[in-house]
């Protein structure tokens, strides 16, 4: 585990390496293969309805569904893969102001981290003190639990009544009342713990 921690920490250092200089090329540059792995998807679908390149009979599509049936689907899912990258490049176009907003923000963020690394720290102390939190909350929830009280049942079998088939808990309304608040006041700690992480990160 602390293996595993150290190179999630080295591999998270890499990655704002990596986006703090290259945000808008990463950005862009995913874009336009989501794009063309749209078109490439479909140029494959089309080309199949229409058995351009013979392989229409190893299809799974045209196996599983009859002839007519599978071209239907393999023109409307070319279709629909077609709309998207028509829409995706349109909201390139309209959008190009804030991508480049948002990426001179996402590169502004790594410069600061970078300026404070032990930021990259935060989470792990903060996701190991919420653990630690779950299990000391969990034991107190379990003995309040255990405050019921154990009701055993019975059955009768052939005129003989036979005791402790089955064991249940049973409470006060009290007791449920202290449940819910125990419940309720464990999410208020919680809350308050990521407010605080929140507040360390902003302060910082």
């Amino acid at each position: 585990l602390i293996g595993v921690a150290i190179g999630a920490v080295v591999l998270s250092f890499f990655l704002l390496l990596i986006v703090r200089f290259c945000a808008r090329v990463m950005f862009w540059t995913s874009f336009a293969f989501t794009i063309l792995v749209l078109l490439i998807l479909a140029v494959t679908l089309l080309s199949l309805a229409n058995n351009t390149s013979e392989t229409q009979a190893d299809s799974a599509l045209f196996k599983e569904y009859a002839p007519d049936v599978a071209y239907k689907l393999a023109v409307s899912l070319s279709a629909l893969c077609l709309i998207l990258a028509a829409t995706l490049g349109i909201a390139a176009g309209c959008l190009h102001g804030s991508v480049e907003s948002a990426c001179k923000t996402v590169e502004a963020a790594c410069e600061c981290i970078f300026h404070m690394p032990t930021l990259l720290i935060q989470p792990i102390v903060a996701a190991m003190f919420k653990l630690f939190l779950f299990g000391f909350c969990l034991c107190g929830l379990l003995m309040l639990v255990s405050c019921g009280e154990v009701r055993s049942k019975s059955v009768t079998l052939h005129g003989h009544m036979i005791g402790g088939m089955g064991r249940s808990l049973e409470y006060t309304p009290e007791v449920e009342a202290y449940m819910v608040f125990y419940i309720i006041g464990y999410a208020w700690i919680l809350e308050t713990c990521n407010a605080v992480s929140h507040f360390v990160v902003s302060y910082a």
